[in-house]
């Protein structure tokens, strides 16, 4: 792509007005003073917090803190590139762009300019050709006129040779027309059209231009395939575009999702009802490509997939695709759609507001990996918790942000240990250790807060073991589940999904989710809960000392707190601070 030169790009953004380009976004644009003022199009408000300082040419919102120009908010509305927002906003301020001096040899720029060339006029020569058994199918697919018509749908004579001798008459070059797969070349040298008797659905790029056809035959063939794309080309490659995105992602900020579905008219007839953020990667599964192109519009692109067998499959090996190049917060979501549908005829039988149900019903990345691990599998089993332990390490492996790959293991961990403790309740034979079922309900100290933080947060027994070691209990119990850390430690790495996984195994760990329930340390983050830790112990050896201080949390933690204890207690600790201070 030619580079934009810099006297362009500052052309485009002095000629640019700001208030006008929101005009395109959001009605809410109310001048006061010398200011403009909305509510802000990047999160949802009633009052407006966006503040347009025209003169200056910037935007800034007081309540999100989005801040940029013209083309920050392009890009953000729109989707795309920083060169693709430019060129929009020089259209709509009338700037005539110039580019530098391109490196391009001239034969490769006439040969791409002829091929557009050879491209549209193809497109316009199909859509006049639109006519009988076509429309027909049209009509009996539910497409209303102004729908064919934005998506310049067309037909292609079922010929051998029309479309090459409508189009070399109308001066289009034949090179061109052999360059992006318009017509063919047989092993004896003849060329023939390669669309013939077929219902066309035009593909662009991005930027609007038409880069390639797909076509859907209208009469039954035994040699011909029901849907054929244009062959891979220098205008046309099928892996890395996604049909309809053009249109898609100028939409994708307003509806708040967009789908992937399989084919162009799942993609048409959603557009047609009112869910007009649908692409779709032309019959070939989802490619690293294109999830890379969708994550530029959006960071949870919903896949719409069969409910059956295979859509299942098909949901499984995109999940796995993706998984080497998830990034925190670029992800995939699934939409399954019910037995005996596609979203075509599921939005034509249900509507657009029962398939928006579907959307908000999707399954996550990983629910669909666990799934497919977890398919038909015996919990109670020790080989088969083993089998589906490894096969998390092997999956998890490919992922290669850490971050990300941290916490899909620490996912599929606790799946595992949640589907282990399952079938513990569900009877399976795992017995609990004889002096655990006698521990009292309750207890009110600082054992049982201490006790309640290892076992919402086990990495303390990393980095306190040796102060862990040294600490007794007066409840048995306790110091049973110290030892079960001390002992787990030595294996590895101690992380609660593995650590509850054990505890459930020996049966341990609902009888000591009883004993040490805490709702205050379950609302913690790690970090207030390694804080409190160290706080706790030093009560517990003041304690020891007859030196506890008055008032202590710990004192008040309990199987029944709740937060507005918690306040309570806060309450008691400043007005206990301001009399000794006294």
């Amino acid at each position: 792509m030619p580079k934009i030169s810099k006297t362009s790009i500052e052309d485009v953004k002095a000629r640019t007005s700001l208030v006008d380009v929101f005009r395109q976004f959001t009605p809410s644009l109310k001048r006061k003073g010398k200011g403009w003022w909305a509510c802000c199009p990047f999160h949802n408000e009633k009052t407006p917090s966006l503040h347009i300082v025209e003169d200056k040419g910037y935007y800034h919102c007081f309540g999100c803190g989005a801040h940029g120009g013209a083309i920050d908010l392009v890009q953000h509305m729109r989707g795309g590139n920083f060169v693709e927002a430019v060129e929009y906003l020089s259209e709509f301020s009338g700037v005539t762009l110039q580019y530098e001096a391109s490196t391009t040899p001239p034969e490769v720029k006439d040969k791409y300019q002829k091929g557009y060339k050879a491209l549209e006029k193809a497109k316009k020569l199909f859509i006049s050709q639109l006519n009988g058994k076509s429309l027909e199918y049209c009509d009996g697919r539910g497409l209303t006129a102004e729908t064919i018509q934005e998506f310049g749908m067309g037909f292609a004579k079922d010929s051998w040779d029309a479309t090459l001798n409508e189009l070399v008459s109308d001066t289009v070059d034949l090179d061109a027309l052999l360059d992006t797969g318009i017509i063919g070349r047989a092993e004896s040298g003849k060329h023939y059209d390669r669309f013939r008797g077929r219902l066309m659905f035009p593909i662009e790029n991005e930027r609007g231009q038409t880069v390639g056809f797909g076509g859907r035959i209208l009469e039954k063939s035994e040699n011909g395939a029901k849907y054929l794309n244009s062959p891979e080309t220098d205008f046309f490659h099928k892996s890395k575009m996604l049909y309809n995105l053009g249109r898609a992602r100028e939409h994708v900020r307003t509806q708040g999702y967009m789908l992937v579905v399989e084919g162009y008219m799942d993609a048409i007839a959603l557009w047609q009802a009112g869910i007009k953020t649908a692409v779709a990667p032309m019959g070939t599964a989802l490619t690293e490509d294109q999830t890379q192109l969708l994550w530029r519009y959006t960071d949870t692109p919903y896949v719409c997939l069969d409910g059956d067998e295979a859509g299942q499959r098909a949901a499984h090996r995109s999940a796995l695709m993706v998984l080497p190049h998830l990034k925190p917060g670029k992800t995939l979501k699934f939409v399954t759609m019910p037995e005996g549908h596609d979203p075509d005829s599921y939005v034509a039988e249900q509507g657009a507001h029962a398939f928006k149900s579907l959307i908000k019903a999707s399954s996550t990345l990983d629910d669909v990996i666990w799934k497919a691990m977890s398919a038909d599998a015996d919990f109670s089993a020790p080989d088969t918790r083993a089998r589906i332990e490894g096969e998390i390490g092997i999956t998890c492996a490919s992922i290669t942000d850490e971050t990300v790959k941290k916490h899909y293991t620490s996912a599929l961990k606790s799946k595992l240990w949640d589907a282990v403790r399952g079938g513990a309740l569900q009877g399976n034979k795992l017995r609990a250790p004889s002096n655990l079922k006698g521990a009292p309900a309750q207890i009110r100290d600082v054992d049982i807060a201490l006790c309640s933080l290892l076992f919402q947060e086990p990495i303390l027994f990393e980095k306190f073991s040796d102060e862990i070691a040294s600490l007794e209990f007066k409840n048995q119990a306790f110091n049973q589940l110290v030892g079960y850390g001390l002992q787990f430690l030595g294996k590895g790495t101690l992380d609660k999904p593995s650590f509850d996984t054990y505890l459930t195994s020996i049966g341990a760990y609902d009888q000591l989710q009883g004993l040490l329930r805490s709702d205050i340390i379950s609302q913690m983050d790690s970090g207030a809960r390694i804080a409190y830790w160290r706080r706790l112990v030093n009560e517990k050896r003041a304690k020891a000392s007859e030196l506890m201080p008055k008032g202590s949390i710990a004192d008040m933690v309990s199987e029944g707190t709740d937060m507005s204890a918690w306040e309570e207690m806060k309450g008691r600790l400043l007005a206990q601070k301001q009399k000794d201070a006294e």
